[in-house]
């Protein structure tokens, strides 16, 4: 499918060719929010939905393969797989503080592997998104005034290896 280009417009993927047409087209389980950063490896499709949730599609079937729990709030982080998995944040914006989930999810079944949610320092995955290095996945939220706290987790356990304040004077 490298002859094709594939976009969520409220709760529909499309799947058009290189000109911009439509060539087919499916129902999501939810609407996206406002932006929609999706992740593709072959032939699958992972896809951040309101509410936070992650649907995974068979892009040569157009057909949902699984639709993950719901985290809350909005899914506007970078979606990243890794080695069976998918990893992805989630923020809940008020009006005097955000607040969010990042979680790990079994890439072929969408079943929950961790989730990290800092509760002494609330903090949501707005815009944000992942990194992995040395079997480990970096991730950083908007829980720091003062800069950003990033975390260090084995990418299958979610055991914390690492934490930092990284000033930004």
């Amino acid at each position: 499918m490298d002859d094709a280009i594939y976009l969520v417009s409220g709760n529909t993927l499309y799947e058009l060719d290189l000109d911009g047409n439509i060539k087919r087209q499916m129902a999501l389980a939810a609407t996206m929010n406002s932006v929609c950063y999706m992740s593709r490896q072959e032939n699958t499709l992972w896809i951040p939905l309101s509410g936070g949730t992650m649907q995974c599609v068979d892009i040569n079937t157009m057909q949902s393969l699984w639709v993950s729990e719901a985290f809350g709030g909005q899914s506007l982080s970078y979606v990243t797989v890794y080695n069976g998995y998918v990893y992805a944040g989630t923020a809940e914006v008020s009006i005097n503080s955000t607040q969010g989930t990042f979680y790990c999810l079994d890439a072929h079944t969408g079943k929950l592997q961790w989730k990290y949610r800092n509760e002494e320092q609330p903090g949501g995955y707005y815009w944000g998104g992942s990194v992995v290095m040395d079997d480990k996945l970096y991730f950083a939220g908007d829980n720091d005034p003062g800069g950003t706290r990033s975390c260090g987790r084995h990418c299958l356990s979610g055991n914390i290896h690492y934490t930092k304040r990284k000033d930004t004077k």
